[in-house]
């Protein structure tokens, strides 16, 4: 069984990672409740001996009529995520020393500061990174050298601040420099580019890309707008529910001729609709009694959910069996057709469910899961792939799915879906048969299409309109060069123009295969 090691910077990533540690606990404890350390549960976790501090080695097939000793040599003892988490600002981290989810790090594998990056790429940088250099390194050595078979890093950031982004980008040119072989995934949360509150995030974002397009094998960008969207969405339904709840309660009340107390029953409703939201995320109510101030709902808690989900989904087929599972390096080996090209653009079906017995196992939902996983409403990037070209896709499934149902929707999506005429079968599918937590069956859609183009659009937008006025440049080239920022426009028009030229690409004509063919044997 393979390992990952998860890289959280910046607040973003830190607390994205809060959740994700939770969820991949919880996951592992629905197929091991007997709370055996197994090779599953050692792809993100190391199993740390109380008494002598060694690593316990995982069970590869645990046998039923195993020894009752064997089976407590191998039971969960002290757990310890591969993990390293990274921050200028201590606040967040010192959150999650004090969480339920606390005891999964050592002091070894926290790096933070006090002072901050002041939302100042550069900083991050120039600065921390010069700074910080051997300590990063250092924890991340730490964490390599407890895995058997390490095949990637999976680094989680956003590309709009200043830590996230500045020392992210440097930690990626870091990994590709000293770790060339292991595969580098970055999980990048990408800024609202119509409405955010940071002033600098285009400078931010620009030069961030600049450097993940060099130091990492692929980038799954997460838009706050497509996430904002699909979190108002989820709180309409929630909305509605409660309604009707106030309803039902507002005819009993008046059934029974008792004076309705307005503001009571505007207590009750918001109590019903925080009620329906913690069991629709899937929170634990006894640990938000015993830690009500790290479980307390914040505004981007139900984002950082989907995110999680996302990653969970992404990492399911290393950490459970399948039979039809696909290693994370078969991702970039698939999906990045050239080296530039390497932004997957990911949807979820289905993005949530209001209640457990909301999702039914019947033949007409797992067609549905398919379709919506191509709707621009279930992308986690703002992007209508279904109206652009596809590079390729790979389709990630998980629970009770058969190859079958995989087969039929393949068929009937090639139809409605526009591949390049060079890849007409550039379809990759994996099947883990662990489903999500609460969900019978799900499906993670990881697309290589040309609607990225948008994204990038409109950042390069953002950018422009500070850069040709040189606004706030003086706070960057007090620690670099100001031809980073040429570079990063240089490098963003690149992007646009291949995947536009892509998207306009047209299959050639039987003249010009021929003198191809010629151009080949001769």
């Amino acid at each position: 069984m393979s390992q990952s090691i998860f890289i959280q910077v910046g607040q973003c990533g830190n607390q994205i990672g809060w959740r994700f540690w939770d969820l991949a606990l919880k996951e592992h404890a629905q197929v091991n409740p007997k709370g055996i350390y197994d090779e599953a549960m050692s792809s993100l976790f190391r199993n740390v001996d109380s008494k002598t501090g060694r690593d316990i080695d995982p069970i590869s097939n645990l046998s039923i009529n195993a020894p009752s000793t064997f089976i407590k040599q191998h039971k969960i003892s002290d757990l310890r995520a591969r993990c390293v988490l990274i921050d200028m600002e201590e606040n967040v981290i010192n959150q999650i020393k004090s969480s339920p989810q606390g005891f999964l790090f050592r002091d070894d594998q926290m790096i933070m500061s006090n002072s901050g990056s002041g939302n100042n790429w550069a900083v991050g940088y120039s600065e921390y990174g010069t700074a910080y250099h051997d300590t990063l390194l250092e924890a991340i050595r730490r964490q390599a050298e407890t895995c058997d078979s390490l095949q990637s890093f999976i680094l989680c950031h956003s590309i709009g601040g200043g830590t996230g982004s500045g020392l992210g980008s440097y930690l990626s040119t870091q990994l590709h420099d000293y770790y060339p072989t292991i595969y580098r995934f970055s999980t990048a949360i990408f800024p609202n580019c119509k409405d955010d509150d940071v002033i600098t995030s285009p400078y931010n974002s620009l030069l961030s890309l600049n450097t993940l397009s060099e130091s990492v094998d692929c980038v799954f960008p997460l838009d706050n707008k497509a996430l904002t969207e699909i979190c108002e969405r989820i709180t309409q339904k929630i909305t509605k529910a409660s309604n009707s709840y106030k309803d039902s309660t507002l005819k009993t009340k008046m059934t029974n001729n008792k004076e309705i107390d307005l503001l009571s029953l505007k207590v009750r409703e918001t109590s019903v609709q925080h009620t329906i939201a913690d069991s629709f995320f899937k929170q634990d109510i006894n640990l938000q009694k015993n830690y009500p101030k790290e479980f307390k709902a914040r505004p981007f808690d139900y984002m950082n959910n989907i995110v999680s989900q996302m990653l969970l989904n992404l990492t399911s087929s290393v950490r459970f069996p399948g039979d039809l599972n696909v290693d994370i390096n078969e991702i970039s080996m698939n999906l990045v057709p050239f080296p530039k090209l390497k932004y997957i653009i990911s949807s979820l079906s289905p993005l949530f469910t209001i209640s457990n017995n909301s999702i039914s196992s019947s033949l007409r939902n797992i067609d549905q899961m398919f379709s919506d996983a191509f709707s621009k409403d279930n992308s986690l990037v703002k992007a209508d792939i279904k109206n652009n070209k596809f590079l390729a896709c790979a389709l990630m499934l998980r629970g009770n799915v058969e190859i079958s149902d995989v087969r039929r929707n393949i068929e009937k999506l090639k139809s409605q879906l526009d591949f390049i005429y060079w890849n007409q079968e550039g379809w990759k599918t994996g099947i883990c048969s662990t489903p999500s937590l609460g969900q019978p069956y799900s499906l993670l859609a990881l697309s290589n299409n040309c609607s990225v183009i948008d994204t990038f659009k409109d950042m390069r937008k953002n950018f422009i309109k500070l850069y040709k006025r040189k606004a706030n440049v003086h706070h960057y080239t007090q620690y670099i060069d100001q031809d980073y920022f040429q570079n990063a426009l240089n490098n963003v028009n690149n992007l646009i123009d291949e995947y536009t030229s892509l998207e306009n690409a047209i299959p050639p004509s039987e003249n010009e295969m021929n003198h191809w063919r010629k151009s080949i044997l001769y």
